[in-house]
């Protein structure tokens, strides 16, 4: 059976090799070529089985048409993998994922494979300090998720502070004066930045920090219990916890004491983990964007056209949203005073 190569494509197109080329070679936007054109080639080229010879291309630039994806994989991070392998295809590219536990032999395997652009995924700064080394000394290009960006190379995450104020302004709206915070040590800096978030939510709702109310420790479940045991007047009406799962966590010690979701108390989760959905009672949270991160990693690597701003600490900011649930109500009507007037 016949290969079908670029000219097979032009000649279907009318358009010149030069611009199928282009097209399929995923440098559309660097020549201006109009949308129309593009779509019409692409078309025509899945409709013909046209298939890019990665090899030739490889041998041709010296430069595997592929990145790099560094880091482990769970069921959150195989959304952003999702994201990264659709804004890839695109842009005909193909996606590699590597293990982030050697780094030095990874980085081997990258170089023998002539791949030069790469997505890491890696948490723990040594390691994030480390693949910046090894970036920075073979020329690769690299984008980090999470965090921050690691001198010149940048980062995508969630717009985490901005959620949090998100969350607790939503509650202070429905009546909740009494907001607790379940929160975890704050080894990353995304947990600060929600926490300065949630403290800057409640002056902006004004509203005073309660340190009873909040817990940023590993023994989650005894600070809930803790919170519950309070007086019916100084008991929070609801809680805000940094993930689902810790969510979830409070709505097992709340039904446990006898209480009601979210009639007497209100829960918050972050996340949009796949259970949230069917907790006891159906759980409000933050959409994290998973997705939408890998997207914006691939964009920014490939120096692609992005929306998304580069904003403080090298960090591309995807927005977060609230996805609201059966676990959040007003809070019950003897618990409902007026909130204090904003200066």
């Amino acid at each position: 059976m016949k290969r079908i190569c670029g000219k097979d494509v032009a000649l279907n197109t009318g358009y010149s090799l030069s611009t199928v080329m282009k097209v399929l070679g995923g440098n559309a936007e660097k020549y201006q070529i109009r949308p129309e054109t593009v779509t019409r080639i692409r078309e025509v080229a899945r409709e013909l089985g046209y298939q890019r010879s990665i090899s030739a291309s490889t041998m041709r630039r010296g430069v595997s048409p592929t990145i790099a994806v560094i880091g482990s994989v769970d069921s959150i991070r195989t959304q952003i993998v999702s994201g990264i392998l659709k804004e890839a295809s695109r842009n005909d590219f193909g996606m590699r994922i590597y293990d982030q536990k050697n780094l030095d032999e990874t980085f081997d395997e990258i170089f023998r494979s002539q791949i030069q652009y790469i997505i890491s995924m890696s948490v723990p700064d040594d390691l994030r300090r480390r693949t910046a080394e090894l970036s920075r000394a073979r020329g690769y290009k690299l984008v980090f998720i999470y965090e921050n960006g690691v001198d010149e190379f940048p980062a995508v995450n969630v717009e985490t502070y901005a959620a949090a104020k998100l969350v607790v302004g939503y509650l202070a709206g429905l009546g909740h004066r009494r907001i607790a915070y379940i929160c975890a040590e704050h080894r990353r800096k995304f947990i600060g930045e929600l926490h300065q978030g949630y403290l800057d939510g409640l002056r902006q709702e004004g509203l005073t920090p309660e340190p009873a109310w909040m817990a940023c420790r590993e023994d989650r479940a005894d600070a809930i219990r803790e919170m519950l045991e309070l007086p019916l007047e100084k008991r929070p009406t609801a809680f805000f916890c940094i993930a689902d799962d810790y969510a979830m966590l409070a709505q097992r010690c709340i039904l446990k004491r006898g209480l009601r979701i979210p009639e007497d108390i209100s829960v918050f989760g972050f996340g949009n983990f796949e259970l949230a959905e069917f907790a006891y009672s159906s759980q409000s949270t933050v959409y994290n964007a998973y997705s939408e991160i890998g997207e914006t990693a691939c964009k920014v690597l490939l120096g692609k056209k992005c929306e998304i701003k580069i904003a403080d600490h090298g960090v591309y900011r995807v927005p977060a949203r609230l996805i609201l649930r059966d676990s959040t109500a007003a809070p019950p009507v003897l618990e409902l005073p007026c909130r204090k007037n904003k200066p």
